[in-house]
């Protein structure tokens, strides 16, 4: 979904337009780390690691035309996974390698990567995207927008609320948290496979920062870490519904590899990831 960002707070002065306007041509290489942990799990999970290479090819209207391409795809601590593990990891990974298409970036942050047929086409959108505001804004400033956040057998519309930590040049960091919510979800996909659900609630949380250049399409920078929760009844084989919990939480780490890295960078996924704002 595509929905304007609502202006909060102005920030304090000096203020002025923020927008995209990505370099063409122009190519650089981000790597991602992306580890989903399931509160059920009892061992430790994947900790996957995707280079992916973007170029910014042309321009229509206010959009970039990007091409993306997965270069790498592997598991970054295999040692410390068991062969279920890592079987299940590699056929993910596998998947990702045929990962290359045409996407678009516009000039006030929204992202089109097109259908979300794998999990790569969803976390590359939750990396790039970083709806920006019509009004001028400076340092202080905060946003709202929407998307839509989908796991757990559901889609939810989420709002995320953003701030403008810091402006230079054209250079940005960014911090946001959002949320989701929903209750007496309907579930008619899992019917199919003989196991009746009902949803009673769903909730997602995600916290992050991000720094970012307007000359780029793509962060510099980026963390997230995001917490998904399920609350189920469940029926299986005639029997009686049963309430179940899940509870999943998801860390994502990016930055650029090469010229445009810049000197900092955020820590490995082996460690704890940076705040907002130091």
């Amino acid at each position: 979904m595509s929905v304007i960002p609502r202006l909060l707070s102005q920030g304090n002065p000096p203020f002025r337009v923020l927008r995209f306007d990505p370099a063409v041509p122009s190519e650089d290489r981000l790597i991602i780390r992306w580890q989903r942990v399931l509160d059920l799990v009892k061992e430790p999970c994947p900790i996957q690691r995707i280079a992916l290479k973007c170029r910014a090819t042309g321009k229509d209207s206010a959009d970039t035309i990007l091409q993306m391409a997965v270069e790498e795809a592997d598991v970054e601590n295999v040692a410390e996974l068991s062969a279920g593990m890592r079987r299940g990891a590699e056929q993910v990974l596998a998947n990702f390698r045929t990962f290359g298409r045409e996407t678009r970036f516009s000039d006030m942050g929204a992202y089109s990567g097109g259908p979300r047929f794998m999990a790569l086409t969803e976390l590359v959108e939750t990396v790039f995207r970083c709806p920006l505001p019509i009004e001028r804004v400076g340092v202080g400033a905060q946003w709202e927008a929407q998307s839509i956040v989908d796991e757990l057998r559901l889609a939810l519309v989420e709002t995320t609320v953003y701030q403008l930590l810091t402006l230079s040049d054209d250079y940005l960091e960014i911090g946001f948290h959002g949320a989701a919510s929903g209750v007496d979800i309907d579930l008619p996909r899992i019917r199919k496979s003989g196991v009746v659900v009902r949803g009673l609630e769903r909730r997602w949380s995600a916290t992050g920062s991000m720094t970012r250049h307007l000359r780029m399409a793509h962060p510099r920078r980026f963390q997230q870490e995001s917490k998904w929760e399920a609350v189920d009844l469940v029926q299986r084989r005639g029997k009686m519904m049963m309430r179940e919990n899940l509870c999943m939480n998801e860390k994502i780490w990016a930055e650029v590899q090469g010229p445009n890295a810049g000197e900092a960078s955020y820590s490995s996924p082996g460690n704890s990831a940076p705040s907002a704002r130091e």
